[in-house]
């Protein structure tokens, strides 16, 4: 039978079967295995067949080798040669056993860069064995290929679940040096190396600082958190080409004239360097590097896998900065609000007693002296208590707006109305004497601090009242709700004023009106705009000149449960 291509472990177990018979049946046939002990010519399926064929022995000589297996193994392979010289791999079969056995058995070997599966069949009764070679390079190639294809690829679900654990020790803090223990073992998963630096950009312009080191050798002058110029560094080349650079010098000299920076380091016995640049929007924030004792230790992969994991590294320094900053800016924040309420403090109690001390005396002294002045020292006396008193009220009127964020209660749910009805209770003087009238309907409930809301109806209701004109006052009130928030109205009929002035009412001190008639520090709507940021939502005013005003301001609304 002739054999091509390949064949399974069961095709070539019942293709030995077969040959056994086929031969057995050739000697019978042609009495050529006769007891005369002279070795005849192979049978043709033998010779001919394109697999190496060897018959011998039980010394372990060659008694026919057809020409596939002389053209395998070469000039060597001749009848009468011994039989390991010609095949090496089988010296350890035991020749002589195997035939008298009647024994059989395959293995694989590699000959002259083939490989093969060879089969060897013990003929007891003829006193000679046969060894059949078949080619099963093909194979052995693609059984190679496939397990390399399948542990490249368990390499990369390797390095893949690697660098997931990367992101996820990355992103588990804020507090970076937390996470940089942590990282640089997952790293090591990834990338060998016997020292790594994490440096980042130093206060200093060109320089940099060792913000994480670890390390199985000390390189001079590189302590952490030390500024270091980075002029002709590997850092250097890296920040300024924005790409990761592998440097693996050969001698002393190529490490000096490459990069100065690294010297010591090669000095110290390290060899191969990897630098990748930390980049964050785009900007380079540091670098990651990774040194090796071991020459050319660094290869293309390494180079790509120390990009992805910059992208990381970088990601996570850069929102830990921000975070610091913030922190920074919160303290200062805080530190700013205790001075403001150290302030307010101060102005309630230090301030205001000595204005109430020059009222009192001032206005004394007008009484008890007052028939032995003229009008004139009557009104200098006028004007000094008018100013005390209103330097008093914008005391007052400071105080209360330094308090708006720190002196409420927590946003509750709260009706409206009953506010709007002390509001108005609060005014009413204020509504007699000018025959006002205040219109509103349902008003809602809504999250929010009574007193400041109370505050804030009372603020604009009152602007309303002073800033009228000629007609009658009226101002009403309305609501409507619009997804998660509610939106009031406050309409006036009074004097109004030029839309283009609608943003600047709301600072402090901001008047549009200078009548000296009409009462007020300016800081009003400044507190209504601060009650207003406190709650989440937004204030807003139109208004036309002489044709009165509408002020519009959102507050959260009651949810289903309570909470908005």
């Amino acid at each position: 039978m002739v054999v091509h291509g390949e064949m399974s472990r069961e095709q070539l177990v019942a293709e030995v079967e077969d040959l056994r018979r086929r031969i057995s049946e050739l000697n019978k046939e042609q009495d050529i295995w006769s007891g005369s002990g002279e070795v005849p010519e192979a049978p043709s399926f033998a010779y001919h067949n394109p697999s190496p064929v060897v018959r011998f022995d039980s010394n372990g000589t060659v008694l026919t080798i057809n020409p596939a297996a002389v053209e395998l193994i070469g000039p060597e392979a001749m009848e009468g040669s011994s039989l390991v010289s010609v095949l090496p791999v089988i010296s350890s079969l035991n020749v002589e056993q195997t035939i008298a056995n009647d024994g059989q058995f395959s293995f694989e070997a590699e000959v002259e860069g083939r490989w093969f599966h060879f089969v060897v069949v013990g003929m007891k009764e003829y006193g000679t064995g046969h060894i059949y070679g078949y080619d099963i390079t093909g194979r052995r190639r693609a059984e190679d290929a496939l397990r390399a294809s399948v542990a490249e690829q368990r390499r990369r679900t390797r390095d893949q679940e690697t660098l997931s654990n990367i992101a996820r020790i990355i992103g588990s803090s804020l507090a970076i040096n937390e996470v940089y223990e942590r990282f640089a073992a997952e790293v090591a998963q990834l990338i060998p190396f016997d020292r790594i630096v994490i440096n980042v950009n130093a206060d200093r312009p060109g320089y940099m600082v060792d913000a994480y080191q670890s390390s199985a050798v000390e390189v001079p002058n590189r302590a952490p958190d030390h500024a270091y110029a980075i002029e002709g560094t590997l850092s250097q080349a890296v920040m300024v080409s924005h790409r990761c650079i592998v440097f693996q010098p050969g001698s002393e000299n190529e490490a000096d004239a490459g990069y100065a920076g690294l010297l010591g380091a090669y000095e110290m016995g390290l060899r191969s360097f990897l630098s990748a640049p930390l980049l964050y929007r785009g900007e380079p924030i540091g670098c990651l590097n990774l040194h090796s004792l071991v020459q050319n230790a660094y290869s293309e992969r390494h180079r790509l896998l120390a990009e992805r994991i910059a992208v990381y590294i970088a990601g996570a320094i850069a929102n830990a900065q921000l975070h610091a900053q913030v922190t920074r800016q919160t303290d200062e924040l805080a530190r700013s609000n205790r001075e403001l309420e150290q302030f307010a403090y101060v102005a309630s109690h230090d301030l205001q007693e000595p204005l109430r001390m020059v009222s009192s005396y001032v206005s004394l002294l007008g009484r008890r002296y007052g028939d032995q002045l003229d009008d004139r020292a009557d009104k200098y006396i006028h004007f000094a208590v008018d100013g005390a008193n209103r330097m008093q009220r914008l005391i007052h009127d400071l105080l209360a707006y330094s308090r708006v964020g720190t002196k409420g209660v927590e946003l509750m749910p709260t009706d409206t109305v009953p506010l709007v009805r002390e509001t108005l209770s609060n005014l009413e003087v204020a509504i007699g004497e000018s025959e006002a009238q205040v219109v509103f309907s349902d008003l809602p409930s809504v999250m929010g601090d009574p007193s400041q809301l109370r505050q804030l109806f009372q603020n604009i209701i009152g602007n309303a009242l002073k800033f009228r004109s000629e007609s009658r006052p009226r101002v009403e009130l309305g609501a409507k709700q619009e997804g998660d928030q509610w939106t009031f109205s406050i309409r006036d009929n009074g004097v109004g004023f030029d839309q283009r002035y609608a943003e600047r009412i709301f600072g402090v001190f901001k008047r549009l009106h200078r009548d000296a008639d009409i009462p007020g520090t300016g800081i009003g709507l400044a507190i209504c705009q601060r009650i207003i940021d406190r709650h989440g939502g937004r204030i807003w005013a139109e208004s036309k000149l002489g044709e009165g005003s509408c002020f519009y301001f959102t507050l959260p609304a009651v949810a289903e449960h309570g909470e908005s």
